[in-house]
């Protein structure tokens, strides 16, 4: 079930992406931010999957935040409802369009061509923790 993130979920999430990300991130900010909006996939009475859109007045769009599904998690179709739902929000908020942004080599680039974003850009210089590593740009016209 998809729900809006609450400050009783910072010490959960906090500790998911120090387990898969390696690094430390208090989610306090983002949740109680009125530029963005923090959403969790529970199952099982846990949190196995966290995304968000932060809302871009100045340009009217929305981007996507975080995409992560707990490992033991995936193939389910969570990923695809949780990006499906800032696609709702985004829509919602009168955004002109949802822009992504992923590692070339992870599964969200398949996963935005899916749900029929289109690529609108790379930096391969925007990560510096994986040689060759490719940040790939999304866009889902609302």
């Amino acid at each position: 079930m998809i729900e809006k993130a609450t400050t009783k979920d910072i010490d959960d999430l906090s500790t998911l992406n120090k387990e898969f990300f390696g690094e430390s991130r208090d989610y306090t900010e983002e949740i109680n931010s009125d530029d963005t909006e923090v959403y969790v996939f529970r199952k099982d009475n846990k949190i196995v999957g966290i995304s968000g859109v932060k809302k871009n007045s100045w340009n009217g769009t929305g981007w996507l935040l975080n995409i992560f599904v707990h490992p033991d998690y995936r193939k389910q179709g969570i990923a695809s409802n949780l990006v499906k739902n800032m696609i709702d929000i985004s829509r919602e908020n009168g955004f002109r369009c949802l822009v992504a942004e992923a590692p070339s080599d992870s599964n969200a680039p398949a996963l935005f061509k899916n749900l029929n974003f289109r690529k609108c850009g790379y930096n391969d210089r925007h990560y510096s923790n994986k040689p060759g590593e490719i940040a790939e740009f999304w866009s889902y016209d609302l």
